[in-house]
């Protein structure tokens, strides 16, 4: 499944702002990973670790 900025701003309810700050705070700790492509169609994929 891939996550946009519309889609985490509908989960969590939120600003577009703080939508694209929690973006990149989970980008930043490797949990999210931007797909290729940018701009408007910019998306992002979730890490999955098998480390337990």
């Amino acid at each position: 499944m891939t996550y946009s900025p519309h889609i985490v701003r509908r989960i969590g309810k939120c600003s577009r702002d703080t939508a694209l700050r929690d973006i990149q705070d989970l980008e930043q700790k490797d949990i999210l990973q931007k797909e290729k492509g940018g701009g408007r169609s910019t998306s992002y994929i979730l890490i999955v670790s098998n480390e337990t």
